[in-house]
Formats: C-alpha cells, structure tokens, sequence
C-alpha cells in the first residue's frame, strides 16, 4: 500500500480548467497527477496515475469549494479555536471592496479567494490564497497559488491587488481591483479560516463520511532545553491530513503561520510505521518560533509535534483535515455554507490490466430481482394506513428474509410502532437487518419482525407510523447464492463456499494494505480466494519479502473492503460466482467478442463480418414458498454445500456436508444440485449419488463399484479422486503403431547437377520385408 496527498488549486470557466499542484508528499514514489474536463453540464476533477496498467488507486478527495454567484454567507465554528466563514461580496471595476471581516482576535487567517466578473460579458475568472497573521499591531499577508482564465499580458498582475488591516476589533481584507480584468461588476466569494489567539480546553471536531475536521489548543511552557510536543494527532484508520498550524509566542507577543501535510505508512520489512511530511506558505511577525515534524506510534497513531525555541512560552492552535478511505454513510459528506462549501468524496482507479467486467446486474422482464428500490418518503408508496409498502413486480414470497438499506441515518428509515427485531430491540424505525416479509400480492408487502410472525394464519405485522427521509430506499434479499442456478456455456457454475484450509492473520491488516503475514502458509497458492471477515480477497503472490507474506488484490467477488486484527481467521474458499445486491460476480471475467477490431484493424479486414465468438450465458432462480404457521425463513432449506473436493481419494464414498462447518439436517429425503468436475450428478439410489442423515448430520455416498485395492492405476476407480500423482497407469497397446512417412534429400550443384541424394527422415513403422526405402535419382528430357 502507498500512499500520497497532493493540494490541488482548480479553477475553471466552464470549458477549459487550470490547476496548481503543490505539496505534494508520498511513501514511495509519485502516484500520478490530476487534471481537469468537461463532461457535458459536469464538471470533471482526474486522476492520472503514474502506473496505470496494473496498480489499483482509491481516492479520498476533501474539497474547499466556491461559488460564481452572488449569495448568502455561511459560518461554522469548530471547539472555539477555529472558525470557519465564507463571504460573498459584489466589486465594481475602480471600486476598493471589502471581501473578508473576522474578529481580530482570529490572530491567523486561511482565505481562498474567487473572483467571477460579470459572466455576461465573458469576463475572466480569477482564484488566490492568502495567509495572514498579526500580534495585535503588525499585519503580515502572503499571496501565492494565483490562477486566472485569461492568458493576456494582465495575467501577470492579476486583476487586482489586496490590502490586509484593523477596523475595530475587526480583521479586514479590501480588494483594490486594476484598471483591465474587471470591466463592469462581478463577484468575490471567499472561505476563511481564522485561528484563535485564546486558549481552548478540549478538541472540537466534525466527522464526514471520509474524513475529520479537527481543532486543538496546546499550550507550551517556556525551558532552556524544550522537548517535542504533540499538538494534534489522527488515528491509524485515518492515513494523511492536511494541518494549518498556527504558533503564539506569548513571551513576546509574536504569532506564525504554517501549512503542514503528513502521510504515513506502514512498513512490512521492518514490521513498523513511518510517516512523511513537508511545510509550506509559512508567515510570521517576526523570527521562527519552533519547528514541525511528525511520528507516529507502535498503534498507528499518527501526531503533528512541535519544537519551539528555548526559554519562550507558547500556545499552538492547529486546524486539522484528516482522510481516509474508509467510508461511514452514517456521517454526511458536506457542510454547506450557501454560497461555498467543504465536501468528502471518494474516487477510485482499476489498472487497466485488472478493470475488466466481471459484475453483471440480475434482472428478469428488465426488473432487478434481488433488489428493489422505493421511494420511501412518497405516502403513496408508504402506505401509513394499510402498513403496506407498494413495490410493482416484486419477487417476494411470504417469511423471506431481506435487508434494509437507506440514505442518511438511522432516523431516516421508515418509521414504525415500537418493535423489537433481532439486534434491534424497541426501535421505531425500521432496522437494517432481519426484516421478513408478508406478501400481500405481486405489488404489495408488509413487513414483519420474525419468520415465524410472517408465516402466521393471520400474520403478525409491523405497524408503519411515518414515512422516511429522503427517495432512496430499497430492500435487498438474502441468500442469493442459494436462490440460483447459473451456466456459462453450458457449463454449471459453483457459487463461492468455504474449503477445510484456514489459517489466521499474523499482523493487523487496514483498507489501504494488499500484504498480508499469515500464521502459515502450507495450502495457499496464486490465484487462490480467501475470505477475512466479509471480504473475498485474491491471492497474486506468495513469499512476498518474506516466507508467510502474500500478495492480494482486495474486495474480489463484489464484496468491499474492510479491516482486520491479528488472530482473524483466513479461510480458503473456492467457487466461480457470489452475488452481492443484485450483482452476479464471477470469480474471472466470461470471455467476451472476438475478435475485438480497432480503428486501424477492423474485423471486416480479416474476413470477419457480423460473427463473433463468446462466452454464452444461462441462469435461473427459484422461489420457494413458505410453510404456514412454521418459524424458518422461507428459504431457510437453500443450503450450499461446503467443498469436500479436498477428501477426494478414489477410494472413500462417504462425505458429510455442512455449511460454514456445521451440520446440514432435514434434507436427507430431498434432491440437491451436486457437482464434481464441475459436471451435474443424478440423484437416487442406482443413480451417482445418495443422501442420508443420522443424528442431525447429512451424508452424500457415491455410487459405484469397489475396485479396492487400486494398485497403481487411479483411473480404474468411479469414485471421485483426487490428491498427488504419484504413478501413472497405462495399458497395453494394439501392437502397431501408425505410419510416419520417410523423406529424402538432394543437393543441387551451381551447374544444376544433381551432386548428392540421401534419406532424410527414414520414417517410422514399417515392417521388415513388408515396407522398403528407396532413394535413387530419375532422369528426364525436357524441352
């Protein structure tokens, strides 16, 4: 795992962008770069990657955003030490206009700055970044990062000019525009970020869905011989943040301003983490007053330290952005302030080596089967009075399990009479899990809190009381994998089940990392699947650096990434397909066209028109309906099988099934779908294979004939094989072998005489007497 932040500028006047890319700091090597386009009404922010074949790239993107418009102002305070605001200002060309006003007792201030002139007369855009910090009496301002849309001679100036000062107990920043750029009026909105001069117990913090604003105060005692001292710090689930870092020096009344971004890493050869930083758009009132760096520690915990000089007292103030990739939808990605915003993105990258399709939707009559989606805040669809929830064409039955999914939180859901449901007990909304439903026609569910209220003679509903919170709802089935039959030329596929082969993890493993220690290593090879936790992972390379290191390519089979601790469990599984939310994922991408023709080497130039050749798709899914007044889930008997290939020897008959490890009962008197060479085997007594149960526990025996002992020749067993060859078998031949025709030579001399003749190849299976070779020269006349 690598990792890198970049600060990005981008500006652009809806058809061509310009960026400045800066600070850049990385663990390994630079990752790529970022661009600018548009996409009819969007407006695209890129990544260009350095190595774009092979290496995967997730993006978590923390964006300080502006509008072109007139528009109210917004303001949001986080633990007292920062405040942030934004202003929108109208400027006249020749006109001075005030654009930023904060209390002076924000000692540092962060402003971006966009300036938009009047659009109808396709003006032109300009963007800066100003620091500054005073002592109460000196002002100090840095300009820098300046972009604009014009490429003119006033380019360089810019369109105008800015002018930091009191006004009272204010802080101020006039714009003094020059005599080009701004023709008539325009607008000036801007985002600040003022620090405090005061010291503030506590941290105050704000949590979006990928990432952490924080504030911190600490203060720093005067001493000859001053230590190291953190003055903010993110945990290890976070990896990189952005620090605007502001230092008094309450001796003698002098104040600094830096920017600092961190990223860390963890190090597998030495088993430890490091960290990577850099400083910039530094400003002070008067000489350095200490110095930044960073460490982290044996958990992971990253922290921003500061050094200050000796013998002067010192309070530091430090607005904090941390990101991460991890995603928590339970947090919003956006805090709005009218005419600006900050907002928490992710993005990501497949190399182009791997970003082949291997996911396909599942639909039957072009409706999704396994999901559906509602608008749960319309009262037509949820219907207070009848406690129904209206879903044309669902593929519903009675006491089946589902889950519920939602924007927002968990007040968003759908809301109900105080009810207890597994995991959730008296909520009254509805949960996320185990919901079950009550068919009340093809269109129409309810839901109930157990499978058994569901499948009552008279069902035990839930009662609905409000509708939720915004239009994206949607209810997911269970147990996909059980519920289908799939095919790819013709050839049944095997959903994904576990094998015997486990181990467990020897270091803790986070979303950004793709080495993982194991406890052992014996029974994993390339191109294996293994499962930790919910997340399928694929295995590239065993041995990585070290013995117990393998390689993997993460959130393989549709499942998304996560985390895990030492000591969880690794469990090789095998199969060809596993669906995810109506998502049918195959384990290895199904072949597609060929041939696949080019602008310079169509299909039509190689006598090819209109045919093509690919993998063919075949795939059913069965609904089972559920047993009145029983307490399981209606498909509580679709079991998949865990595989036994591994007991495989040619001579055993018996095997147990189980799923996840344990025991399957109840299905001894029923078929099952049992594959071995991915081939279909017939069910019955006389047929390939039969079922039994004693004392809960589910066998399968194979039909055929003993053949024990096998000597060297496995293949005489029909019974299923399998483990290491170690001799071959063979039978006797027919007792001749099939004629291979001789051939003969001749040297031709530069006069055209023939100099030389000899046999070839003598060829093979003649019979002495029967078959001779001859060579000899003929002679001719010709004209």
């Amino acid at each position: 795992a690598q990792r890198q932040l970049m600060i990005v500028d981008l500006l652009h006047d809806g058809s061509r962008g310009y960026l400045n890319q800066y600070g850049r700091v990385e663990t390994h090597y630079d990752q790529g770069s970022f661009d600018f386009a548009i996409s009819g009404s969007d407006a695209q922010f890129q990544f260009h990657p350095t190595r774009s074949s092979v290496n995967d790239y997730d993006l978590s993107v923390f964006s300080y955003n502006l509008s072109n418009n007139f528009l109210g102002i917004g303001s949001t305070s986080i633990g007292g030490v920062v405040t942030i605001e934004t202003n929108s200002s109208p400027v006249t060309s020749g006109v001075t206009t005030t654009i930023v006003s904060m209390g002076n007792t924000h000692t540092s201030v962060k402003v971006l700055v966009n300036i938009n002139p009047d659009l109808t007369k396709n003006e032109e855009f300009e963007a800066v970044e100003l620091n500054i910090v005073h002592d109460g009496t000196n002002i100090e301002m840095m300009e820098y990062g300046r972009l604009t849309t014009n490429i003119q001679s006033y380019s360089e100036s810019g369109l105008g000019t800015y002018h930091a000062y009191f006004s009272g107990s204010s802080l101020n920043v006039d714009f003094i525009p020059t005599s080009v750029g701004i023709a008539t009026t325009g607008v000036i909105n801007t985002i600040q970020v003022g620090l405090s001069k005061d010291t503030i117990t506590g941290i105050g913090t704000i949590d979006l869905t990928r990432s952490r604003l924080e504030s911190r105060t600490t203060s720093i005692s005067a001493s000859g011989t001053p230590g190291i001292n953190t003055v903010a710090e993110y945990p290890n689930n976070y990896d990189s943040a952005y620090f605007i870092a502001q230092v008094t020096d309450t001796t003698n009344t002098s104040t600094q301003l830096s920017e600092i971004i961190v990223v860390d890493d963890y190090v597998t050869s030495t088993e430890s983490y490091q960290t990577y930083d850099t400083e910039y758009g530094v400003i002070e009132t008067a000489s350095g007053l200490g110095t930044f760096g960073s460490r982290v520690s044996a958990a992971g915990t990253v922290s921003l330290v500061f050094t200050p000089n000796s013998s002067i007292d010192t309070v530091v103030n430090v607005y904090m952005n941390a990101l991460t990739v991890d995603e928590d939808s339970t947090k919003p990605d956006k805090i709005d302030f009218i005419n600006g915003s900050i907002n928490s993105e992710l993005g990501s990258y497949q190399g182009t080596d791997s970003d082949i399709k291997r996911g396909f939707e599942l639909y039957h009559k072009n409706l999704p089967i396994f999901e559906r989606s509602f608008e749960g805040n319309n009262s037509n669809v949820v219907d207070i009075s009848s406690n129904g929830i209206k879903i044309p064409n669902h593929f519903y039955v009675s006491g089946e399990k589902l889950k519920y999914i939602h924007v927002g939180t968990a007040t968003s859901a759908v809301g109900i009479a105080t009810t207890s449901f597994v995991g959730a007990a008296n909520t009254t909304f509805l949960p996320g899990e185990n919901l079950f439903v009550v068919k009340v026609d093809d269109n129409t569910i309810k839901i109930a809190s157990s499978a058994e209220n569901a499948l009552k003679s008279i069902p035990q509903i839930v009662e609905l009381e409000s509708v939720g919170i915004g239009t994206s709802h949607r209810f997911i089935s269970t147990n996909q994998n059980a519920k289908v039959l799939v095919a790819l030329d013709n050839v049944i596929q095997s959903p994904i089940v576990s094998t015997a082969i486990t181990t467990t993890l020897a270091n803790q493993i986070l979303t950004v990392d793709n080495l993982l220690t194991f406890s052992g290593i014996t029974s994993f090879f390339g191109s294996d699947l293994i499962q930790i936790n919910d997340e399928i992972m694929k295995i590239e390379g065993v041995g990585i650096g070290s013995t117990n290191t393998i390689r993997v390519r993460r959130e393989w089979m549709g499942t998304r990434i996560g985390t895990a601790v030492t000591g969880d469990l690794v469990t090789k599984i095998s199969g060809h397909y596993n669906i995810v939310d109506n998502k049918l994922n195959f384990v290895e991408a199904p072949f597609g066209n060929t041939p696949i023709g080019s602008t310079t080497n169509p299909p039509d130039e190689r006598d090819w028109t209109g045919i093509t050749t690919s993998s063919s798709f075949q795939g059913r899914s069965f609904m089972r309906s559920g047993i009145v007044n029983s307490a399981n889930e209606s498909y509580h008997k679709n079991y998949i099988f865990d595989n036994i290939s591994s007991q495989f020897n040619a001579t055993k008959i018996n095997f147990n099934l189980k799923q996840n490890g344990s025991n399957v009962p109840g299905i001894s008197t029923e078929n099952a779908i049992i594959l071995v060479n991915d081939v279909f085997q017939s069910p019955g007594l006389g047929d390939q294979y039969s079922l039994s149960e004693q004392s809960g526990i589910t066998s399968i025996t194979f039909q055929g004939t003993d053949t024990t002992p096998l000597g060297p020749d496995v293949g005489i067993s029909s019974f299923p094989k399998g483990g290491i060859i170690i001799s071959v078998g063979s039978d006797a031949g027919l007792g001749y072998q099939p004629l291979i025709s001789a051939g003969g030579t001749a040297v031709v001399s530069a006069a055209g005489t023939i100099s030389s003749i000899g046999i070839g190849n003598s060829g093979s299976g003649y019979r002495v007497g029967v078959q001779t070779v001859n060579v000899a020269i003929r002679t001719s006349s010709v004209s």
